[in-house]
């Protein structure tokens, strides 16, 4: 009996040791924090908010400054046809500042800037998907371990009544009551459930590992997780929820976001009908040295000038025109993508919808059948200990209570990965985020 004992307490430390509390919305937390892809999104979004500015967009003009040092030694003093014959030393700085400011592009100005307001609108929808993936898998993620975590708690309690018979079987054997079959078969089931307990400590282990990695944690830590198991009683309409995720689909609104950007593209592909009209405009100033043997001097000249320019592409083989059908077919394609985007998200809607529902009824059916088997096996406690009903019937109810118990915790978990999924279909499940 002494070995048998120390069958229970090989994963002790796990459970012995302290931990730190953990609710789903810590988790949700953490992981929103330190999460590799919404840090990378966060980044994303940051470029995209950077570019869009007028300045990007090309409203203000270019002013550059240019500076040119040159410096010459000229030597013809063996040179019989020259006018100078002597060594001749320049020397020269030239300064230009010059501005160049496009006054009409044929409004490229404008389509450009409400093209990079709506990447920055993409970056942040892209985002708003990756943050929303990340909650899910980490609500998923974290009922998981509850869901090992509660399968343990169930089996540690078999495991307790299995010892406790085997117990009070040892008992009535010395009494001379009982014999040694009754006694190996209570004793095999204890090894058994031993086993299980054993496996599902791992299965626990494991969750919390894979909870960890969603969290960007260390994966050897462990938590004290505050949640359990929550019964969704919620009714939904199916339309209702159609309407709502039309309205609020991520997906979706990132199609609108692509099918926009893609007109934005056809009026700056118009926008080359149009004349460039630029102004050009500076300064030149140089300053520069003559030396030779016999004489040197110095030279200077300034010099502004502002320039108006139009550009007017006449002909370039049409490749202005092709550009433009082109962007509007592209603007076809992205139209039918979204079509075809609403399409399979409604049917995912609808799937979703019907298993969620499902799922309520076999919660209801596994929580009924689960009450049954708890109520017999309290009954099949009472008449083994009169001694009215054996150990493999009594065994026999005891399985029958840790189908029941195990279907009921794997009927809740569904149906909570269902809630969930219908909720980021129909863009709420953002409204988890703690922050």
């Amino acid at each position: 009996m002494q070995r048998i004992f120390k069958l229970s307490f090989i994963f002790l430390p796990l459970f012995a040791t302290a931990q730190q509390k953990l609710s789903l919305s810590d988790a949700i937390r953490i992981a929103l924090e330190k999460n590799y892809k919404v840090e990378i999104a966060r980044d994303q979004i940051s470029i995209a908010k950077n570019n869009n500015n007028w300045g990007e967009a090309g409203r203000w003009p270019s002013v550059d400054l240019q500076i040119t040092q040159n410096n010459n030694i000229l030597d013809q003093s063996n040179n019989p046809t020259a006018f100078i014959r002597d060594k001749i030393i320049t020397n020269s700085v030239n300064g230009t500042l010059s501005a160049n400011w496009m006054l009409f592009g044929g409004f490229r100005v404008q389509f450009t800037k409400e093209r990079l307001e709506q990447l920055q609108a993409q970056s942040e929808g892209n985002a708003i998907l990756v943050v929303e993936n990340t909650v899910q898998s980490v609500i998923l993620g974290y009922y998981n371990a509850v869901l090992q975590k509660e399968k343990l708690d169930v089996l540690r309690k078999l495991i307790k009544l299995s010892r406790e018979k085997y117990e009070h079987m040892e008992r009535k054997k010395d009494l001379g009551v009982s014999g040694t079959f009754d006694l190996l078969q209570i004793k095999n089931a204890y090894l058994s459930d031993s086993t299980s307990f054993l496996l599902q400590e791992l299965a626990y282990r494991n969750s919390i590992r894979n909870l960890n990695l969603l969290m960007n944690q260390d994966v050897e830590t462990f938590y004290d997780l505050t949640d359990f198991l929550e019964v969704r009683t919620d009714r939904y309409d199916f339309d209702t929820l159609k309407r709502r995720m039309l309205r609020n689909n991520t997906t979706i609104l990132n199609q609108y976001i692509n099918l926009e950007l893609q007109r934005t593209q056809t009026d700056l592909a118009r926008s080359a009908l149009y004349p460039v009209v630029s102004l050009q405009m500076g300064t030149a100033n140089s300053f520069s040295h003559f030396q030779t043997s016999m004489f040197e001097s110095n030279g200077s000249n300034l010099n502004y000038y502002a320039n108006f320019v139009v550009n007017f592409n006449l002909f370039n083989g049409g490749k202005t025109r092709r550009a433009i059908e082109n962007s509007r077919i592209q603007e076809k394609i992205q139209q039918t993508s979204l079509d075809e985007q609403v399409f399979t998200l409604t049917s995912q809607l609808r799937n979703a919808y019907e298993t969620y529902v499902a799922r309520q009824v076999i919660m209801n059916l596994s929580t009924e059948s689960y009450r049954s088997a708890e109520f017999n096996l309290r009954l099949a406690q009472e008449r083994f200990d009169q001694g009215t009903i054996s150990s493999f019937n009594y065994r026999d109810v005891q399985l029958q209570f840790f189908n029941a118990a195990m279907q009921r915790l794997d009927a809740a978990n569904t149906l909570l990965g269902s809630h969930t999924e219908l909720l980021r279909l129909t863009g709420g499940i953002i409204d988890l985020n703690p922050n």
